[in-house]
């Protein structure tokens, strides 16, 4: 209770109440999210590379050799 400033160990006793349906919603719609982004995930690993062949290997132009 932050207007008494102290924690309420039973909340039925303030009519604080969480209904199994909003628990369900929550739950659905993090699974919702976590299915979206390993669906992105996949169309980036199976797109193709967009690098012209030949280039993308070694360290970038400009930087001095390691060693």
């Amino acid at each position: 209770d932050v207007m008494k400033g102290k924690v309420e160990e039973d909340m039925t006793k303030i009519n604080v109440l969480d209904s199994l349906r909003v628990k369900e919603q929550v739950i659905k719609g993090a699974t919702d999210a976590a299915v979206a982004i390993m669906k992105i995930d996949d169309m980036i690993a199976a797109a193709p590379s967009k690098q012209p062949q030949g280039q993308g290997q070694g360290m970038p132009q400009g930087y001095p050799p390691m060693g």
